[in-house]
């Protein structure tokens, strides 16, 4: 489908409708945040429904003003935390439909970003600008957040020439997990400059990261893969050998190792079968991995559930028994303790019934979810008008030497899958 035919087809709910043609900023803003269930349905239909607006982009910058709310609130901190957050992707998205909008009604004209529109975002820009000032490559999702929607707000409203490039690339440092990192990387005319983020995300390991942009800029002769893949699970590997043990806190160690290595192995599954590399990293000893990783992982939850239910039964058997309550005198007397019997002989073997099952207790952490696993299914990204200062590609410099990410002396012997 063409740029020009995207949202064709696609019926906006009249809610949105309504408000984008009234000019509700607020309205449409609170509506979203309010159906936030339907957010992939209502990110579709957003760009359609803005063409019912007089001024969408006018629209678009009344609803910003409120994207960093006053401190002043009733409101406990987990609660403004989740609202603000949910605040956040709201506008976020609506940044990207407005980008959507121009790109598919407005193509390289201005007519919809008069200078007054410009400026009216460069403000705003220039207001969020200092709160990103701690941003980093290891920044917590909400600063990561804060930052995609500070580069959003640049490439859709083409005000990146405003801003000087070194720092736009600090700020794509932070995001380039974001399904959006690489079509941002053009808009903001920073396509020469994604050699050296490559090369920065590989130092600080994050070659998942990477290689989602190296083949997204048609890298890979400079930067071949599959190496990049190979190491990221070596290192992961040998940062967590030593974990194990047999004291309480080793176990928790070892768990958390695994869970890691797990979600890793998912996400380097992922970028093999997407960008079809296969023929140079074979599927099966990962999936073997994966395999047993979550076998052992499901023992331990079946080990953990069983010896609480032991624990369980243990304390009730030792709290008292029921129907041997003494017939008069005081019945608090009666329930001081268990009938004593007179021959024990016929109960001697039962703690050992259940002793073997009662000591395999566990703690074990379950995996979170690869941050790449649920935006490789949305191979859709908005296209963002060039900013003028879009420099030429110049991927012809020299490859940079990666010999270091395909050597053996990192693999351990009882690791073959890598």
């Amino acid at each position: 489908m063409s740029e020009n035919d995207k949202g064709v087809n696609v019926k906006p709910r009249p809610e949105l409708t309504q408000f984008c043609k009234q000019m509700d900023a607020k309205g449409l803003l609170n509506f979203i945040i309010e159906n936030r269930k339907n957010l992939y349905a209502i990110r579709e239909e957003l760009p359609v429904a803005l063409e019912s607006a007089t001024e969408p982009a006018h629209l678009v910058l009344d609803l910003l003003e409120g994207f960093y709310l006053p401190d002043e609130t009733n409101q406990p901190l987990d609660e403004r935390n989740a609202a603000l957050q949910g605040m956040r992707k709201s506008c976020t998205m609506i940044i990207e439909a407005t980008a959507a909008l121009l790109a598919r009604i407005d193509p390289g004209a201005d007519h919809l970003l008069n200078p007054e529109t410009k400026q009216q975002a460069k403000a705003i820009a220039d207001e969020w600008k200092p709160k990103l000032a701690n941003a980093g490559i290891d920044a917590a999702d909400a600063n990561s957040l804060e930052a995609l929607a500070f580069l959003q707000l640049l490439a859709t409203f083409r005000i990146a020439s405003e801003f000087d490039e070194e720092e736009l690339c600090k700020l794509v440092l932070v995001v380039p997990h974001c399904r959006q990192a690489p079509e941002l990387c053009h808009s903001l005319g920073l396509a020469h400059k994604v050699p050296g983020i490559i090369e920065i995300l590989v130092n600080n390991a994050k070659q998942i990261d990477a290689v989602h942009l190296i083949h997204a800029f048609q890298l890979t002769e400079n930067f071949p893969p599959v190496p990049l893949l190979k190491t990221y699970l070596k290192d992961l590997r040998r940062n967590s050998q030593g974990k194990g043990g047999n004291s309480g806190g080793a176990t928790g160690a070892q768990n958390d190792a695994n869970a890691q290595e797990l979600a890793a192995l998912k996400a380097v599954i992922s970028c093999i079968e997407r960008y079809k590399l296969e023929a140079e990293y074979p599927l099966d000893p990962l999936q073997k991995r994966v395999a047993q990783l979550e076998r052992s992982k499901s023992d331990k939850k079946r080990g953990r559930d069983f010896s609480k239910h032991q624990q369980s039964k243990k304390h009730r058997a030792n709290g008292g028994y029921r129907g041997f309550r003494a017939s008069g005198g005081n019945a608090a007397s009666s329930r001081q303790a268990p009938p004593v019997y007179a021959d024990r002989t016929a109960y001697g073997a039962m703690p050992a019934r259940y002793h073997q099952a009662a000591s395999n207790h566990y703690d074990y952490q379950v995996p979170g979810q690869s941050a790449y696993a649920q935006q490789i299914n949305d191979q859709r990204l908005y296209y963002y008008p060039q900013d003028d200062r879009v420099a030429p590609n110049s991927y012809n410099a020299a490859p940079a030497n990666y010999n270091c990410y395909a050597g053996s002396g990192l693999q351990p012997s009882h690791q073959p899958y890598m």
